[in-house]
């Protein structure tokens, strides 16, 4: 075969895989040794290793630059919070200096140890803002109000960042030093702390932790999901696009694919004026090969057929594609006619050399090819004609030969050296063919056999969450809300009702409410009546419900307002886990407005123990956190709508997929890999009912005639023609595939050749008879012959069909245009 250079294999613009095929090869060759390596390869060492001292360099610059960025926004509005609060008399200058002092020291301190090692600035950052909370909250008595705010949203803004262990370890130090803090407070002065009021607050902090465990976890399953369900798609997609290109049973282009390379090879050719050329090989009497051998060992024929194609040319830009049943098309760029005549010629006795005996005795297999040069200002209807002539020419010729689409003769060519690989007997299975074994599975994962030990674990597990996944999923968003309502329960009995907080009516109607709001939920969940909600999961229900009995609570309870404000930024917490980005919107502007709403009332109206100064200091920045809080709720929402959208994406892909490997793409019929699949059942439900069944194996009269005397695109107009005929004729029940290239296969279920299979295949070829098939040929009609056959009882699918094939062949052998059913 003639060597290809580099540059016309750069010109010929063939697909990527086989540049990348090259530059592996290139990459593997070895070097040239000259006195210039060893300079070249310490040069080459001092370039890798600047770019690597580089690339860290600038990690590291951009690490710090994001830290200051990050840092100096949120230090900044926190000092000018406090920085408020001065004039107003809720904090004393000293104390915000002390603050700002050490805030100052531990940014300088970390931006040293950032800029000298270089290390990973996300947990230093997070420690850093835990511990200024813990020092705000020791030194300003107006933090105390904001501290489990500010905690919730350190964690919070940087929870995708942070690994297991660090979130663990920051929400342990975020409950841990307030706790310090007081303890730290009561040492110095134990007058001037309220410990009840105190011990709220330390509850409220220790609640977080497990409502921060569960949106990480939400946070990191979500973003399993998202590279999962990414790796998915594409692989979906890219099995998607090769069935789209791919012949199902050869593994080669498919004609429509090879009808594009053409016109972009047109275009090419116009462009640059560089011609190509277009060849067409048949494979002798393949029809014999199906009739003496069977069907069988003609789909081998074509597969091997292909693989040696493909094996003589996988080092060139040519194409190869399967044009019709037994025909294959090659496009050969820059390449002139009497070249691509002596490169089909020598594939020809690649083709004719194979050992084809070692499937079947006496099989032989040789193949006739046409070729014809494409000029730039040709059609290229005229140049697939003449290559379609020298094709025919070199079957009267005697087949097993090459003929040019012109007067030219191609030169003799010799094979040299060794035989191609595909000459030596290797069978390799067509990809498409397990492809659909490979896809994923979206449906429920099975679970995991249960070793003894654990199978009560596993029925509590479903007594409490249920059986499906959907609903386990659903309890889990009640369940993560439990510590929240457990600590507002003991709040209320524990610390509200004892102190004369609230009256004991209002307590225990209060306990009563709280009650409610975290068992009805679950119930409605668990009982399954959520179901026929347009959202079941009932995520924002929730947190409304727990808004708005953190506001009563604001504005009815005096002792308790600032916990109220804080459970107000928790509950809103929860979206995180399951609202959409519509309910995100929902829940936060509903909580900004009512509390911005209960401010100016009791402003207006007057509120019992009403600060307006502290309170309107407070809300303003409950609010400003509720907004950064609804805003990264909002992006979680984005994510999962997203991923819903994306995974009906992705099942429309997959039954694409499935569709595309069990259908024919020219006919819409079903393939025959799928046809065998649905025989195969039904020999085992005939084995075991008894309920037989019979098919008939329909080929059309001289339909090589058709395509020799009008072209392809009239025979394709026939087979879709006929495929939309019988399925118009046939019964429901019945099933047709395109079994071959103008060959078809009906399944007859529950029907033998005597009765109902012989009527039902005479009243589908009197109705072919009398229909019209193509536009451009008014005269052209279809007749074919059948042979039919009812399985017997515990029969070979092999034997079976074999009995349907030679009832074919005796109705070609009786004149055609007939159905032949032979009684056992």
């Amino acid at each position: 075969m003639p060597t290809l250079t580099g540059s016309r294999f750069r010109q010929s613009g063939r697909n990527d895989d086989e540049l990348h095929i090259g530059s592996c090869l290139f990459s593997h060759m070895p070097l040239y040794q000259s006195s210039t390596a060893e300079p070249a390869e310490a040069k080459r060492r001092v370039a890798a290793a600047a770019a690597e001292a580089h690339g860290r360099d600038r990690v590291q610059t951009e690490g710090v630059a994001n830290h200051l960025l990050a840092s100096l926004s949120g230090y900044g509005f926190a000092t000018l919070f406090f920085c408020v609060a001065v004039p107003l008399g809720l904090a004393e200058w000293q104390q915000v200096l002390g603050w700002t002092a050490y805030n100052v020291a531990g940014l300088v301190g970390l931006y040293l140890v950032l800029k000298a090692h270089g290390s990973d600035p996300v947990l230093p950052q997070v420690l850093l803002k835990i511990s200024s909370v813990a020092v705000a909250y020791i030194l300003l008595d107006v933090a105390r109000s904001v501290a489990l705010q500010w905690l919730c949203l350190i964690i919070v803004l940087d929870i995708r960042r942070l690994r297991s262990g660090q979130l663990m370890l920051a929400a342990a130090l975020a409950v841990l030093l307030p706790v310090a803090g007081l303890v730290f407070r009561w040492c110095l002065d134990a007058k001037s702390v309220k410990l009840a009021d105190e011990l709220v607050y330390v509850l409220l902090s220790a609640m977080t932790v497990p409502i921060l465990i569960a949106i990480f976890k939400a946070d990191r399953a979500l973003s399993w999901r998202q590279r999962k369900q990414s790796t998915r798609m594409a692989q979906t997609l890219e099995q998607l696009s090769e069935l789209s290109i791919r012949d199902g049973l050869t593994g080669l282009y498919n004609r429509r694919h090879m009808q594009q390379l053409l016109d972009q090879e047109q275009l090419r050719c116009a462009r640059s004026g560089l011609g190509f050329s277009v060849g067409m090989l048949d494979i002798d009497l393949f029809k014999r090969v199906n009739d003496s051998f069977g069907h069988g060992v003609g789909d081998l024929v074509l597969r091997k057929f292909a693989y040696i194609a493909q094996d003589f040319f996988k080092e060139s830009p040519h194409s190869v594609g399967r044009w019709g049943g037994e025909e294959f098309l090659f496009i050969m760029p820059e390449t002139s006619e009497p070249e691509a005549c002596m490169l089909l010629d020598s594939l020809r006795v690649s083709v004719a050399e194979f050992a084809w005996e070692q499937y079947r005795p006496g099989l032989k297999v040789t193949c006739s090819g046409g070729v014809s040069r494409h000029a730039p200002t040709a059609a290229i209807q005229s140049t697939l004609f003449a290559a379609d002539a020298a094709l025919y020419r070199a079957k009267v010729g005697g087949r097993d030969r090459i003929e040019p689409g012109t007067t030219l003769q191609p030169r003799p060519f010799e094979l040299h050296g060794a035989k191609s690989t595909a000459t030596q007997g290797v069978e390799v299975d067509p990809s498409m063919a397990t492809a659909i074994r490979t896809l994923p599975h979206y449906g429920p994962n099975a679970q995991p056999t249960e070793v003894e030990s654990q199978r009560f674990s596993a029925w509590l597990s479903r007594l409490i969450k249920g059986r499906t996944e959907r609903m386990r999923n659903r309890v889990s968003m009640c369940l993560v809300a439990v510590p929240a309502y457990v600590a507002w329960l003991a709040m209320d009995l524990l610390y509200a009702i004892p102190n004369g907080v609230l009256t004991p009516a209002a307590g225990w109607a209060f306990a009563g409410a709280i009650v409610v709001q975290a068992v009805l939920p679950y119930t409605l969940i668990r009982s399954g009546v959520s179901a026929k909600f347009p959202r079941p999961a009932l995520v924002l229900p929730q947190i409304l419900g727990a808004n708005c009995m953190a506001l009563v609570a604001y504005v009815l309870i005096p002792d308790i307002r600032s916990p109220a404000l804080q459970v107000l930024c928790l509950s809103l917490m929860f979206g995180f886990v399951g609202l959409r980005p519509s309910e995100a919107r929902i829940a936060g502007r509903v909580a900004i407005g009512i509390l911005a709403t209960a401010l100016i009332l009791m402003g207006v109206f007057g509120a019992p123990a009403f600060e307006f100064r502290k309170q309107f200091l407070q809300v303003s920045m409950t609010i400003f956190i509720l907004w950064l809080i609804t805003d990264k709720s909002l992006g979680f929402g984005v994510i999962r709508e997203q991923l819903r959208s994306e995974r009906v994406q992705l099942a429309r892909a997959t039954d694409e997929v499935r569709y595309r490997m069990s259908r024919d793409v020219l006919t819409g019929l079903f393939n025959r890999q799928h046809m065998q699949q649905v025989l195969q059942a039904e020999c085992l439900r005939h084995d075991q009912s008894g309920r037989g069944f019979s098919v008939a194996l329909i080929d059309l009269d001289h339909f090589k005639r058709i395509n020799d005397s009008h072209g392809h695109e009239v025979g394709d107009e026939a087979l879709i023609g006929f495929a939309q005929a019988a399925q118009r004729v046939l019964r429901e029940t019945d099933v047709i595939c395109r079994w071959g290239g103008e060959e078809f296969l009906v399944l007859l279920p529950e029907s033998d050749q005597d009765s109902g299979g012989f009527a039902a295949i005479e009243r589908l070829r009197e109705h072919v008879l009398s229909q019209c098939y193509s536009k451009r040929v008014e005269v052209l009609r279809l007749s074919f012959s059948a042979g039919l056959a009812s399985r017997l009882s515990g029969e070979s699918l092999t034997d079976f069909l074999e009995r349907a094939d030679q009832n074919l062949y005796l109705a070609k052998a009786q004149g055609r245009n007939r159905c032949v059913g032979l009684a056992q």
